[in-house]
């Protein structure tokens, strides 16, 4: 899905409310602000060690997350 991007733009899936897990490929070095803001069905997310930023409420509002992987600091 995200596949060779280095950025996750702002907004780009916001209040996508069927979205449930994400993968984030080792390519990405920002996440934008509000990326995924607003998708309440999201339980699973996976960020790299590759991400260097993380952008204001990128992944606020959702209710359902289960499991994070953070990158190391």
């Amino acid at each position: 899905m995200l596949s060779g991007e280095t950025v996750i733009d702002d907004y780009a899936f916001y209040n996508c409310e069927t979205l449930t897990s994400i993968v984030i490929p080792n390519s990405v070095t920002d996440i934008k602000s509000y990326a995924f803001y607003g998708c309440r069905a999201l339980t699973n997310v996976a960020i790299p060690d590759s991400v260097q930023l993380i952008g204001v409420s990128a992944f606020e509002g959702y209710r359902a997350l289960t499991s994070i992987t953070l990158p190391n600091a």
